[in-house]
């Protein structure tokens, strides 16, 4: 599907929940969304952790509503109460789609309509994605890296010959040959699972080559909880094993510190003067109060929006601050924007006191 089509695609599903609210619908089974084993931990099998991606599909849910309702409360008048911090994280996280004019409607109209997108698939199991139903696994288990000599193998998973009765090797496979004579670094993963390669950048020449072992930018060498790759068949949605050592933390389980602007004001003002960040790292950010399933979230994004709609043009942004400096049309493309506004929102509408985080920090107001 093409990119136009695509999102000509999401605004038509937007439109159905405009005036209809999304907050009170429970989402569908993890198996009635997903191709997933459950019955084992091998090739990325998902045994023993039904319950926690049952409480992800729920919070999942919520924080679409959230995100929902941020776009609906930031444009109300202003005698609502929740019009003020709506518009503020709204703005903030996606900067100018506060704007009265046409680009500033249209940015709002398609930051709700990805939420929505998202909602509509759990709840609905509404998905346009390649493939059919996609995958869910638990670890990247389903896939390894092979050498571009290792021989090819058929959509069977059997390795092959030419005519000639000679071993056929990764680099010289039909399909494969352009990505091996790529100017670019390039690693080849076999999926077990589809009986399909999977070509990846190696941009940062890692050593551990595989779906959960990424490059971080300026973070350096990390791996993420979760990646999405880029399949031409049913879509795969990775959560990584780091994941599942992480605290079973519920959506609004800690519980928020709030601070007066002044006092953010002057802590970030003494860190950049004097680099000494002791003081402001006891603020609470944002990232303090983001629960596992906000993980979860993000992925969703990648899997029901495709790949082009959900990466920026200079790659996927993480932290707040570097959020809040993105254009708002690439910040739209970015699903860690979406994950961290709908985790704000949450805590501002369900949170006493109203905690806000649109400068990355608890404040009120």
């Amino acid at each position: 599907m093409s990119f136009v089509m695509r999102l000509l695609y999401i605004f038509a599903i937007g439109l159905q929940l405009w005036t209809r609210a999304v907050v009170g619908d429970d989402p569908l089974t993890i198996q009635e969304l997903f191709n997933v084993d459950l019955t084992s931990n091998d090739n990325g099998g998902c045994r023993g952790h039904e319950a926690r991606l049952d409480s992800f599909l729920f919070e999942a849910v919520a924080l679409a509503d959230a995100g929902v309702n941020l776009l609906q409360d930031a444009v109300t008048p202003a005698d609502n109460p929740q019009a003020a911090p709506a518009s503020r994280l709204l703005e903030s996280y996606f900067r100018g789609s506060m704007r009265g004019d046409q680009a500033g409607r249209r940015l709002r109209r398609l930051i709700r309509n990805n939420y929505v997108a998202v909602a509509l698939f759990l709840t609905e199991n509404l998905y346009n994605g390649p493939g059919g139903k996609p995958n869910l696994f638990c670890s990247d288990e389903w896939s390894y890296y092979v050498t571009w000599d290792e021989p090819a193998r058929d959509n069977r998973g059997q390795i092959y010959t030419n005519e000639n009765k000679e071993l056929v090797r990764n680099k010289n496979a039909p399909g494969l040959n352009l990505a091996w004579n790529s100017p670019t670094a390039i690693d080849l993963l076999w999926s077990t699972v589809h009986n399909a390669y999977i070509v990846q950048r190696n941009e940062n020449g890692e050593d551990e080559r595989r779906i959960c072992s990424v490059s971080g930018g300026t973070m350096g060498n990390v791996q993420f909880w979760g990646i999405q790759p880029s399949l031409e068949l049913p879509r795969v949605l990775t959560l990584c094993s780091r994941l599942w050592g992480k605290p079973d933390a519920r959506l609004g389980s800690v519980a928020p510190v709030v601070a007066t602007q002044d006092e953010i004001v002057r802590r970030k003002a003494y860190a950049d003067a004097t680099g000494d960040y002791v003081d402001l790292d006891r603020l609470q950010a944002i990232h303090n109060i983001m629960p596992p399933s906000a993980t979860f979230f993000h992925e969703l994004m990648h899997l029901v929006l495709g790949k082009e709609p959900s990466y920026p043009e200079n790659g996927e942004v993480y932290l707040v601050d570097d959020i809040m400096e993105m254009v708002g049309t690439e910040s739209a493309r970015n699903p860690e924007s979406y994950s961290k506004a709908a985790v704000a929102y949450w805590y501002t509408t369900n949170k006493e006191g109203a905690p806000e985080y649109w400068g990355g920090y608890a404040t009120q107001g």
